[in-house]
């Protein structure tokens, strides 16, 4: 009698930043300006922000290079890129009206401090992700939602996104190629971004973070490591007060959609489970502690 024996072949892994993923061409990434909009406004952004990249020689994006810090008030031009990044991605992505435009961009007068991740590009220092934390003893999610208990220090989690080379990517063949490795890129950054807030919170003795989250971009946490719990007493207020923007930016609130649908509040667990994705039959691993 003969037997047989099979053998199951490891996939070595390998950290991203030693992989032959971690660099990639901004040229892959970068669409005329005219490609899915329609705003004006918009346009203009994104040359704005776009073009003085694409004038660097050769740039790449190198993971390697990656560089994450709360910015200072005085680094004016940086709070500037990051305000025109939250205004491209949200009117791009949200608002109602596609030829109307709502400055969401600006700084609150809410405590609140700026995260932003990147790498220097030539001589353009590139910010890639941002997001915004909010120390306020009245957080948003407060005025917001009703039944949400509020703990002795707490902070919110707002204005997540993502530089257009990252998120306007286009969708044609060549696009197809070089998405997975966009994807890679994206969930490194975001995992580096959150565990310096995470950082930034525990120096101040914040151990509960909120952050209010739609359906699509509570997946893509999760299915990046992050580890969320929703608040189930938190309910939408059903105030007038932000009215106005639950309307102008309806694709974000779906004011008439299920509960199920709209978006939620949840709690931000500080640890991160491990993350692993497969490349051409490599396994990548992202972010180690």
């Amino acid at each position: 009698m003969v037997y047989s024996r099979s053998f199951q072949t490891a996939t070595e892994l390998v950290p991203f930043c030693s992989s032959p993923f971690c660099v990639l061409p901004i040229d892959w990434l970068a669409q005329p300006s005219s490609a899915g909009i329609k705003n004006t406004r918009l346009t203009r952004l994104y040359e704005k922000l776009v073009y003085p990249v694409l004038e660097q020689r050769d740039a790449c994006l190198d993971a390697a290079r990656y560089v994450c810090r709360a910015l200072d008030d005085q680094e004016t031009l940086l709070h500037e890129q990051v305000n025109d990044i939250v205004n491209f991605s949200y009117n791009l992505r949200y608002l109602n009206d596609r030829l109307e435009f709502e400055d969401v961009g600006f700084r609150t007068e809410k405590q609140s401090h700026v995260f932003a991740i990147g790498q220097q590009v030539g001589s353009h220092p590139l910010v890639l992700a941002t997001a915004r934390a909010v120390v306020d003893d009245e957080l948003d999610c407060y005025e917001l939602f009703a039944g949400v208990e509020k703990p002795a220090k707490a902070a919110e989690f707002v204005r997540f996104a993502f530089h257009p080379l990252l998120d306007a990517a286009g969708k044609d063949e060549r696009a197809k190629r070089y998405r997975p490795l966009l994807d890679l890129h994206k969930r490194y950054l975001f995992r580096l971004l959150l565990r310096r807030m995470f950082a930034f919170m525990e120096e101040r003795g914040i151990r509960t973070v909120f952050a209010i989250l739609p359906l699509h971009v509570k997946v893509f946490l999760e299915q990046t490591g992050i580890r969320l719990t929703g608040v189930p007493t938190a309910v939408p207020d059903a105030s007038d007060k932000h009215a106005f923007m639950r309307q102008a930016f309806q694709k974000y609130w779906r004011p008439g959609a299920e509960t199920s649908r709209q978006p939620a509040l949840y709690t931000v667990d500080f640890r991160m489970s491990p993350l692993v994705r497969t490349v051409n039959g490599q396994g990548i691993v992202i972010d180690q502690e």
